[in-house]
């Protein structure tokens, strides 16, 4: 059967007992709500493919290597993953997946960073953008914790945190939590802090996203070559690595300045509509 010029299926691949495959819910649910707002009909799955609808695949780098054939021709691959020379794209099977099937980035930095690559479609450029499906986390009566970091560790995150919690704050560390239990810890974070894991300076919007929506502030560590959006640099707290520690306190002890990130974040973010980006490439 011929799939349906506007039907489309979000599929998040999720491994059994793989619980960060959760990171890409909200982004998941974004999406479908943008395609939605366009009046198309979508539908979400995890680890199913819809013969009868393109295929939004978000996590295809955790598909086994040996099932791209099962794939339908007209599956797209959506990036959220950082490429770079150095990295494990360049020897693993999901640049496989890139190459035969249609690719969209949220990032035109990774898009730059394919060009050269024997794609068998011109990679296609969908940023992250605001829907009123993801604003849903109530603002905490009491918000006890100073900063709160989730995701991986390595050692430069990790000594910003050590160095937080030595200037006498309350630091929370959260891995492998997902879903309403870390939007409870979210709530009670006054500050919620994003670091660059790698060197390639892409500001890290699939992580920040989901707390502008839902007006948080948010400390990004930000320097000249990190690759931003404008409008969000001007509405982001922002500071070096070597100065996180220093802005953290600053943000965490004003009330006003906080709340006046919080406000600014969620204005630029909510005039970024997930619609417009998806609409270019939806047919």
């Amino acid at each position: 059967m011929t799939p349906s010029a506007n039907s489309y299926n979000v599929v998040q691949i999720k491994p059994e007992g793989y619980v960060h495959a959760s990171a890409f819910d909200e982004i998941a649910e974004g999406v479908a709500a943008g395609i939605r707002e366009l009046g198309h009909n979508v539908g979400q799955s995890f680890n199913a493919f819809d013969p009868n609808c393109i295929n939004i695949v978000l996590g295809a780098h955790l598909l086994q290597p040996d099932t791209i054939d099962l794939l339908p021709a007209n599956t797209v691959i959506y990036n959220f993953e950082q490429l770079h020379k150095e990295g494990w794209f360049m020897s693993s099977g999901y640049r496989a997946f890139m190459e035969r099937f249609q690719v969209w980035d949220y990032s035109a930095h990774n898009l730059d960073f394919l060009t050269g690559f024997d794609l068998n479609h011109a990679p296609r450029l969908v940023e992250l953008g605001y829907s009123d499906a993801l604003k849903r986390i109530p603002r905490a009566d009491l918000q006890d914790i100073d900063v709160l970091f989730y995701g991986s560790t390595n050692e430069r995150r990790l000594k910003v945190l050590q160095d937080l919690q030595s200037a006498g704050l309350n630091v929370q560390l959260l891995q492998g939590v997902y879903g309403a239990q870390r939007d409870a810890f979210i709530a009670r974070a006054k500050v919620v802090l994003n670091m660059h894991f790698y060197d390639t300076k892409i500001f890290e919007l699939a992580r920040v996203s989901y707390l502008l929506a839902n007006e948080k502030a948010v400390l990004s560590e930000y320097h000249p070559g990190t690759h931003m959006d404008a409008a969000l640099k001007q509405a982001l707290c922002l500071a070096p690595y070597d100065g996180l520690v220093d802005a953290c306190l600053e943000l965490v002890r004003d009330d006003t300045k906080r709340r006046a990130f919080e406000q600014a974040g969620f204005d630029a973010f909510s005039q970024m509509k997930q619609a417009d980006y998806l609409k270019p490439v939806l047919h």
